[in-house]
């Protein structure tokens, strides 16, 4: 399954926003926390994941990552302003729910095929000439393991109207 329950351009960077103020989905926070306590250790920085991972605390409490990724987009001369609008990113037109088809628990989730559904959108690109549309994506509301009722919303299809069909049977 996807790391975080973002798939697509615009929505996977607000996720990273909300992981560095600390409000991302656990399985992502906790993917980007093994990486990043790694590297610290790596580095010698931290000589352990203990260490490395109150230092990551440390940083995210203190908004001090939050303020890097604001010096960054300003060096690269993009509008700091979206860490606390998410307006000023792109938007899409529709938002789409995906319904379960059944009751039961969500046994997989297939990365490949999601991925797929989020390109079909616009997302991605099929061939090289293909414009990539930074609005559209996925949202994955539901995870392994979750329980669902028939007709619940599984996902949400970010969409400005391109292969919405093909990428809701996908997803």
């Amino acid at each position: 399954q996807p790391l975080g329950n973002m798939v697509g351009n615009s929505i996977e960077v607000i996720e990273a926003i909300e992981t560095l103020k600390g409000n991302g989905p656990e399985s992502f926070r906790n993917f980007c926390f093994d990486l990043v306590s790694e590297l610290l250790i790596e580095t010698g920085i931290s000589s352990n994941k203990e260490e490395a991972l109150q230092l990551i605390n440390q940083k995210i409490d203190s908004k001090e990552a939050l303020n890097k990724l604001k010096e960054m987009i300003v060096y690269q001369h993009g509008n700091p302003n979206v860490i606390d609008d998410y307006s000023l990113f792109p938007q899409a037109k529709n938002k789409v729910p995906v319904l379960s088809k059944k009751s039961g628990y969500i046994k997989s989730l297939d990365a490949l095929e999601i991925g797929l559904s989020a390109m079909l959108l616009g997302a991605g690109r099929e061939s090289k000439d293909d414009v990539i549309d930074l609005a559209v994506g996925v949202e994955l509301v539901k995870k392994v393991g979750d329980k669902v009722n028939d007709n619940d919303i599984i996902a949400y299809l970010y969409s400005n109207g391109k292969n919405e069909k093909q990428a809701y049977d996908r997803v």
